[in-house]
């Protein structure tokens, strides 16, 4: 999925456009059922309704850049440049095989961070408080897990082109279309030294997390009351 971008932030920074690639990476499961359809609906885990989403954003590099003038090792092996990527769960709380279980049996099943996420927006009875899911018609959660966009590409409104335009992403890559809430906890990252990124911990860790729920406010997201969850429709 291309993406053009009208801004000069994009041109500022050498980059033409972005693309955009989603993946499925949902655990595999097989089942073998000999007598009929209801063996197979009970067989069911309470978490199969869960989709695990990657999304990969990279760049296009401007024709007007030369490209004796690059650095090999910040291109991928498309010639591409590496911006920035986005990891979620979808959890279809609607699913009609699944209605034995509540929303909490599903993110519990799941483990991880969705247990908690889900013990901070379900009420008494396991499911998701009327308030978030507006009585039932925003049901069905995305929950944002991870989001990062490399520091070079930071404040060229990429991260929040995703963000406003999440839902159509997921419906043009991966055919998810149907109305969801979605929820983060917001969390500032650190770059660890083999590449990859953990809770950031240290005294910078305050200034960086008012950064980033200012960055959710301004794009739509609530916080949940007496959670340090945020949620938007």
């Amino acid at each position: 999925m291309k993406i053009n971008l009208d801004n000069t932030e994009l041109e500022n920074i050498g980059l033409d456009s972005i693309n955009i690639e989603c993946y499925r990476v949902n655990r595999n499961r097989i089942a073998n059922i000999y007598t009929n359809l209801k063996d197979l609906f009970d067989w069911a885990e309470p978490d199969s309704s869960i989709i695990n989403l990657y999304i990969k954003i990279t760049g296009n590099i401007s024709e007007d850049i030369d490209y004796d003038e690059i650095d090999d090792s910040i291109l991928n092996e498309n010639g591409e440049i590496d911006i920035g990527r986005l990891k979620c769960n979808y959890i279809e709380d609607d699913n009609p095989f699944l209605m034995n279980y509540t929303f909490y049996d599903k993110c519990d099943s799941y483990g991880g961070d969705l247990e908690p996420m889900a013990s901070a927006i379900i009420d008494r009875y396991g499911n998701i408080k009327s308030y978030i899911s507006k009585d039932g018609i925003y049901s069905n959660i995305l929950y944002i897990d991870k989001l990062i966009i490399e520091e070079k590409y930071r404040n060229t409104k990429i991260g929040s082109f995703i963000l406003q335009n999440l839902t159509s992403i997921l419906y043009y890559t991966n055919n998810i279309y149907t109305p969801c809430c979605q929820i983060v906890l917001p969390q500032p990252l650190k770059r660890d030294a083999d590449g990859g990124y953990s809770n950031m911990e240290n005294e910078n860790t305050e200034y960086y997390m008012k950064k980033l729920i200012k960055f959710y406010k301004k794009n739509g997201f609530k916080k949940i009351r007496n959670t340090r969850y945020m949620y938007k429709y």
